[in-house]
């Protein structure tokens, strides 16, 4: 088979790849409840995991980016398949704390392997076709399909939770994990120029960060997406407490989180149109007070099994877009030869924030309620995110 060929079959694979990460998702619906009641931890021990999680991704950000420029993206790739395979192995078997620990930092690691190396790869490998032009709609396509199977793949979780049993649940995702393991062994490494590692690296990163603190608009919209990324973390980590506590089926937990991925989707797809009506400002408003005024509700309010299944779903509207506005802010704000550092920067302060806060909010959850942690945290939102709003709009232009 030629090079050309060669190339072309990776788009092939990457369609393949989008159809088995969208099938692991049939962990999200019970991978909390599972952590709670199956393994038998904490709240606090749970959201401590996820905060190591966190730091995982934090130390190797930056490190994994010039590790796939250096020794290729498919090697990159193979890690972070390789690193995720043997996290859901653990967790399928864990029993104790340290070992979903393990787990945590495994997949950190492979989540930080896996950004940028992928989506590399596919451009690489579509400027090798001369097929540049099909980058947006190839992504599109390939976050259909994600979308898709996850939908599918939420409902059958709950349905194997109810019928089985949640470890049965979390070993399928291993099993579809290893799939996307292999896969990965048949792509094609492109011909693009690797960078050698010398003291220019860490020079171009203390450069860059000189330069992101003295931009002030860029770090206070990067402040203000940290805390809105903490608000649809715990939106998401505290589904399955939350859902138990109100008494809702575990059966109907991956109906539920089908449910919310479908406004993901349907949010994302039209995002563009929802920016260009409400305007950066303004949606950072609205996207702050949603959190705030959802957590506060939830804390308040019996909202009765449909509703609580149903109310949450708001979270996914900030997860569509949030991002999009830190990101767009820091391509257009930036300078060229600062900005994919600047990326890099912007997914290392998310991550940082969520390790300080998340195991603060467990407990607080354990010592009083998980109600009563959500009220805290509405508050933390709404003064933090009103200082990053005050502070972006000062200085925007």
């Amino acid at each position: 088979m030629s090079y050309p060929q060669l190339v072309e079959r990776n788009l092939k694979h990457f369609y393949l790849n989008s159809f088995f990460n969208g099938l692991i998702a049939i962990i999200g619906p019970i991978i909390v409840i599972y952590q709670l009641q199956v393994i038998g931890l904490s709240l606090t021990e749970v959201l401590i995991g996820e905060a190591l999680f966190a730091l995982a991704v934090l130390v190797m950000e930056i490190p994994s980016g010039v590790f796939a420029d250096k020794y290729g993206r498919k090697n990159c790739l193979i890690m972070a398949e390789a690193c995720t395979t043997i996290c859901f192995g653990i967790l399928a078997i864990a029993t104790e704390f340290w070992q979903v620990i393990c787990g945590q930092i495994l997949i950190g690691i492979g989540l930080a392997f896996a950004s940028g190396a992928k989506d590399a790869l596919i451009y690489d490998s579509l400027q090798e076709l001369k097929r540049e032009g099909e980058y947006k709609s190839l992504l599109s396509r390939l976050n259909t399909i994600t979308f898709s199977m996850s939908i599918l793949s939420n409902i059958s979780a709950g349905l194997v939770a109810w019928w089985f049993d949640m470890r049965i649940a979390v070993w399928l995702a291993s099993v579809f994990c290893f799939c996307a393991f292999i896969n990965i062994f048949f792509l094609t490494e492109t011909k693009h120029k690797k960078i050698s590692i010398e003291t220019h690296f860490y020079e171009h990163l203390s450069t860059t960060v000189n330069y992101f603190l003295s931009q002030k608009i860029l770090w206070l919209v990067v402040a203000w997406g940290v805390v809105t990324s903490i608000s649809v973390k715990l939106g998401f980590h505290t589904l399955n407490p939350y859902w138990d506590l109100m008494g809702v089926p575990i059966i109907f937990f991956g109906v539920a989180l089908a449910s919310h991925n479908l406004i993901a989707a349907l949010v994302s797809f039209n995002a563009s149109k929802i920016l260009g009506y409400f305007g950066d400002r303004k949606l950072m408003l609205i996207l702050t007070g949603l959190g705030v005024v959802t957590f506060t509700l939830l804390s308040v309010l019996d909202l009765g099994i449909l509703f609580a299944m149903l109310f949450p779903a708001f979270f996914q509207i900030q997860r569509a877009l949030f991002p999009l506005i830190v990101d767009d802010a820091l391509n257009r704000k930036s300078e060229s030869h600062y900005r994919a550092t600047m990326l890099s920067l912007s997914s290392f302060m998310r991550q940082g924030g969520q390790m300080i806060v998340l195991p603060l909010f467990g407990v607080v959850a354990d010592l009083y309620s998980l109600l009563t942690g959500f009220l805290i945290l509405a508050v933390l939102l709404l003064v933090l995110g009103s200082i990053t709003l005050w502070g972006s709009f000062k200085y925007w232009n």
